[in-house]
């Protein structure tokens, strides 16, 4: 075997590494694009909700009027579009903790496989075996 087998061994172990990196790169940022339009989608239901929610209890109840179904109303309404935006940091925070956890896999087998390769390149010098 030719050491210039184990250095075109090694240039395609990096250059996958490398393409797998890109691609781990590109995927969160769509998926940081993903919630952020969730987000901004959330927020947008919200501010255009609201307003029609509030005027139908005022035209139920009149102005001046205080009501206890309508204060328990509006804080389940509040308390769904926080639900909702804290389900999507969740959602977030999952998604680039499982790519922070492929980028350190990528990154040991990349350490394993140059490591073997090294190992392998050693015996065929050991044995003689290398031109």
């Amino acid at each position: 075997m030719a050491l210039y087998d184990f250095a075109t061994r090694r240039a395609d172990l990096q250059n996958r590494f490398s393409a797998d990196t890109l691609a781990a790169q590109q995927g969160r940022m769509l998926g940081q694009q993903r919630f952020s339009r969730q987000r901004q989608e959330t927020t947008k239901g919200f501010r255009e909700a609201f307003p029609r929610f509030t005027g139908q209890w005022a035209r139920r109840l009149g102005s001046g009027v205080k009501s206890g179904v309508f204060g328990e109303q509006l804080g389940q309404n509040v308390g769904s579009y926080r639900q909702r935006m804290g389900d999507i940091d969740v959602g977030e925070a999952q998604f680039l903790g499982g790519l922070t956890q492929e980028d350190v896999l990528r990154r040991t087998a990349l350490e394993n496989a140059l490591r073997a390769l090294g190992e392998e390149e050693q015996m065929y010098r050991a044995q003689g075996r290398l031109r």
